[in-house]
């Protein structure tokens, strides 16, 4: 069975989406030490997260004018 992409993807909720669903379905998250700032560096090498890894985020949601959703992260938890 074929996607809108031409393809189905499995994620670790057990659902099959599509690429273009999984694109559809994206946030920013921006991580902020104690101090407010935002921490530099890629999350899969400061943190150790995985391509589809569940991460569970503690923080502020917002939602710019085109519909952007952006995550400022207090607490980041991963799921193993």
């Amino acid at each position: 069975m074929f996607g809108h992409s031409g393809r189905w993807l499995s994620n670790p909720l057990g659902l099959l989406l599509t690429q273009d669903d999984l694109l559809g379905a994206t946030a920013l998250v921006k991580v902020v030490g104690g101090d407010g700032r935002t921490l530099l560096g890629d999350a899969r090498k400061t943190f150790g997260v995985k391509e589809l890894q569940t991460v569970i985020i503690k923080g502020t949601a917002r939602k710019d004018q085109a519909g952007n959703l952006t995550v400022v992260a207090s607490g980041l938890f991963l799921e193993k």
